[in-house]
């Protein structure tokens, strides 16, 4: 058997927040167990939200609850999973936009939910 290496479990990650000038003061690299806590926050914030989904009072109180979620979900899998601290500035400005369009939807949706109802029910009738 070849040597290829410390077990997956010692390698390091590549961080997207680290260094000297990052906001979040971390190392260059993350350990699996960084990854562990973020995949078990974003498993929590996936149950929190259906559980609100089943449970929740309708409301302007739950729409931004549910807009909050979803913009911080993304931001966690954009910068942690996807890398993207590193990337491109234009692929990661496209990237953050979309996590807030999405969110704004969300809002718009229930503000107006009936007016979209009825200009796209005449769009497809």
């Amino acid at each position: 058997m070849t040597d290829m290496g410390p077990p997956r479990s010692q390698e390091p990650l590549a961080a997207p927040h680290g260094g000297a000038g990052c906001a979040w003061g971390g190392p260059a690299h993350i350990g699996p167990a960084h990854a562990e806590r973020i995949w078990l926050l974003l498993l929590g914030l996936t149950a929190a939200g259906a559980w609100l989904g089943e449970t929740g009072e309708r409301g302007w109180a739950l729409s931004l609850t549910v807009a909050f979620l979803i913009a911080f979900k993304g931001r966690l899998v954009i910068d942690h999973y996807m890398e993207m601290r590193d990337a491109s500035p234009t692929i990661r400005r496209v990237l953050y936009a979309f996590i807030v369009a999405v969110p704004v939807l969300v809002l718009l949706s229930h503000g107006f939910g009936d007016v979209i109802a009825r200009v796209t029910a005449r769009l497809i009738a």
